[in-house]
């Protein structure tokens, strides 16, 4: 397990950067925090020798989840804190993974732009798939950057399709549980469609501004979720809150 007197120590010749660099618990963030939440992560691991560090960029402007979860990341190859030079390569690894990607990303153009590419691992492309293979993420990026019909025309069949399944999942999950009170695979199901449609019901209030093209709904429902995002990853003070694109252009 990394401990928070080991991140400290690690991150201290990062913080003398070229990049305005902050440490927050657990996360070295990049600085102006505006719409973007971006920088590298150390988090447990189940070996004590081996840390779990990654860069990442998300946008804060996400339908919010009771769960934090880095989508657009990748992990930053370490080795073992007990070997000989891990300070050194580990300070050189993160600097890098700052300046080379996350860095340079620091509008909501530059995250689509980047995010939208498949690269490898090596060179700076996510664990996880694209930024457009997720309507769900993508949709609000969109509408964000004032591209509505792009964002209805992903986040209408993504809704329809993610409605069915999820309520299919409570349905059933229901069923189970009349039957036995106690069944297992009944609260799983109840659980997991639980968390997820109330993320599909604000989802679905983005669909409805962005089917009234209405521009002002669309910012003001997509700062409410930044204020409860920025909320949930404790960076309150270090939020700058600014304009969406989609409000500061011309009708």
């Amino acid at each position: 397990m990394t401990t928070r007197t080991e991140i400290q120590n690690w991150v201290r010749p990062l913080l003398d950067s070229t990049l305005d660099l902050v440490l927050e618990r657990d996360l070295l963030l990049v600085r102006p925090v505006r719409h973007l939440l971006r920088g590298v992560y150390f988090w447990p691991s189940s070996s004590r020798d081996l840390p779990n560090i990654g860069w990442f960029m998300i946008p804060l402007f996400d339908a919010p989840t009771p769960s934090r979860g880095l989508r657009l990341s990748n992990e930053i190859p370490v080795g073992s804190s007990a070997g000989s030079g891990f300070s050194r390569l580990m300070e050189e690894r993160v600097r890098w993974s700052l300046e080379s990607y996350v860095g340079p990303v620091d509008t909501i153009q530059k995250l689509r732009d980047y995010a939208v590419v498949e690269r490898p691992p090596s060179d700076g492309g996510f664990s996880a798939r694209t930024l457009d293979k997720y309507p769900r993420e993508y949709a609000p990026v969109l509408s964000a950057l004032g591209l509505l019909d792009e964002a209805r025309s992903i986040l209408r069949p993504a809704l329809v399709r993610d409605e069915t399944y999820f309520r299919g999942e409570l349905n059933d999950g229901q069923a189970l549980l009349a039957k036995r009170s106690n069944s297992r695979a009944g609260k799983s199901k109840v659980e997991f469609a639980n968390f997820h449609l109330p993320i599909l019901a604000e989802l679905r209030n983005l669909l409805v501004f962005l089917d009234q093209e209405d521009r002002a709904a669309i910012a003001a429902l997509l700062h409410e979720w930044e204020r409860q995002n920025v909320a949930k990853w404790g960076v309150e003070h270090l939020w700058e809150p600014t304009p969406f694109p989609v409000e500061t252009q011309a009708d």
